[in-house]
């Protein structure tokens, strides 16, 4: 969609070609950060790729988030944006050098972060479980499925033609792209094609990305009593630095929205199952083990979506088999919110001929390695996941034996500095 408002806004005709409904996946299922995530994280980016590389992704990302804020203001849309910025959260002891190495990864890369000390943590009224932190300055949260329909309306205002419950049957890039449907075909000079997690399912991105599934958990709303005994006077949004990242935030109608925490690989182009028991249970059990003030709140719905990685744990945008004229794009590693909204402009970019270097960060990456093939590609997935989970476990066991030791101490530590 982005790509088609880039396009549309530089005096092209386009059609948007959508299987199901516009934001019926993950672009509207997710859990609405938008933070500053480099990768997996800025610390494990920066090391990979030096100083000089990550600072250009740096400087897209953050065009990247401002650009969010642009979309919201142009459609007049309400997305419940709030500009706050995001925490970046360690939940106990060892996670600490964690948030170090990724606060000094983003400070070094240019990215406006502080590091919050005990007396910072206090006088923001952070929850208990918060042991330590920096704030990412820029960005906050959002509600995705209102941002989709943001985006959707500035391209239809700019006379993009959007065509729902259209699925692609065949494309054929030779010469002009001609995209089938079962209600017709589309011939254009142009392409974009815009798959992502769903690219196996048509034979595409096999050995360029890692479809995952990741579940998202609401709960019914706080109460005033609940809204008080967990602090957190601001809400702003939280992600851990976790193997396997927690999402935390509240929610524009006040109920707790826990996102990831578990993923899932499927075999082949074989997804897992949506709705799984066992996933959203571990999400119940973070919402106890970070909340253990509210333990009487409930869940009350929750979802799953698809996610691409790439080996190098960064988007790409390559030249569909080396065609000028086709560009496709995908691997945003589950933090696409941004950068996904903004990719239109680069994607853009390569199809005019316009050499940008924001185009050449994410074009033909030489490091990027090839996904291996099955049954390889299940057996290694599952054994980083297997790696990631155990050294979560230890993080979380500390985190437990942590907090029930120092819950009474936070309240003693505001009328100590209150009356600094």
């Amino acid at each position: 969609m982005s790509s088609a408002l880039a396009l549309a806004q530089q005096g092209y005709s386009v059609a948007v070609l959508e299987r199901g409904v516009i934001g019926s996946g993950a672009s509207a299922y997710n859990c609405g950060h938008v933070g500053i995530q480099l990768g997996k994280n800025p610390y494990l980016t920066l090391n990979k790729l030096g100083l000089e590389r990550t600072r250009m992704y740096a400087d897209v990302l953050t065009q990247a988030i401002a650009n969010v804020g642009t979309i919201v203001s142009q459609s007049g849309i309400d997305c419940h944006y709030r500009a706050i910025g995001n925490l970046t959260a360690g939940v106990s002891e060892p996670q600490r050098r964690d948030v170090e190495n990724t606060f000094e990864a983003c400070d070094k890369v240019g990215l406006p972060v502080k590091m919050l000390d005990r007396r910072d943590l206090s006088q923001m009224d952070a929850p208990a479980f918060v042991d330590s932190a920096f704030h990412e300055l820029i960005g906050g949260d959002i509600q995705p499925a209102l941002y989709v329909q943001a985006l959707a309306k500035l391209a239809e205002d700019a006379g993009v033609e959007i065509y729902e419950d259209c699925s692609v049957t065949r494309v054929n890039t030779s010469g002009h792209v001609r995209a089938d449907t079962a209600n017709g075909a589309v011939l254009a000079d142009m392409a974009v094609i815009a798959t992502n997690a769903y690219s196996g399912e048509i034979g595409l991105l096999r050995r360029s990305i890692m479809p995952w599934s990741v579940s998202v958990m609401v709960t019914e709303p706080l109460t005033p009593h609940q809204r008080a005994c967990i602090g957190w006077r601001n809400g702003e949004p939280i992600h851990t630095p976790h193997q396997m990242i927690e999402n935390i935030r509240l929610t524009h109608d006040g109920r707790i929205l826990i996102g990831t925490k578990r993923a899932r690989l499927g075999w082949g182009d074989r997804h897992p199952p949506a709705n799984d028991p066992v996933t959203f249970q571990l999400l119940f059990e973070v919402l106890r083990d970070r909340f253990p003030e509210i333990p009487d709140l409930r869940p009350a719905y929750t979802w799953s979506g698809r996610v691409a990685i790439s080996s190098d744990l960064l988007p790409f945008f390559d030249h569909f088999e080396g065609r000028k004229n086709v560009v496709i794009a995908a691997g945003y590693g589950g933090h696409g919110l941004p950068m996904a909204s903004y990719s239109g402009t680069i994607i853009a970019d390569m199809l005019l001929g316009n050499n940008t270097d924001r185009a050449a960060l994410f074009v033909n990456r030489k490091r990027r390695l090839p996904i291996p093939p099955e049954p390889l590609r299940w057996v290694v997935g599952h054994a980083m996941k297997r790696k990631m989970v155990e050294a979560d476990s230890i993080i979380d066991a500390a985190a437990r034996r942590e907090l029930s030791a120092r819950r009474a101490l936070p309240r003693i530590v505001r009328t100590t500095y209150a009356g600094d």
